[in-house]
């Protein structure tokens, strides 16, 4: 036996054009929907984002991001800090 067959690949859960997901998918705070944008899922009625981090959407009401915040994205080297 080879160690490939223990090989797991890991595809993202979440492909930012899978419609089908996008419209289950709701703002944990205030339910409202949510807007997939490049590397997050937004909610207009909120004013602010959630993080999408390798595929999976983080969809904790603590990880909820102010669009108006510097910080974009505190995980990414490089972010401005205070």
């Amino acid at each position: 036996m080879t160690s490939d067959k223990w090989h797991v690949y890991h595809a993202p859960l979440l492909t930012m054009n899978n419609e089908d997901l996008l419209s289950i998918l709701v703002c944990p705070k205030c339910r409202s929907p949510l807007a997939a944008q490049a590397d997050r899922l937004s909610c207009q009625a909120c004013d602010g984002f959630y993080p999408v981090r390798d595929g999976i959407p983080v969809l904790l009401i603590e990880e909820l991001r102010s669009t108006d915040s510097p910080e974009q994205n505190p995980e990414s080297p490089g972010s401005p800090t205070q």
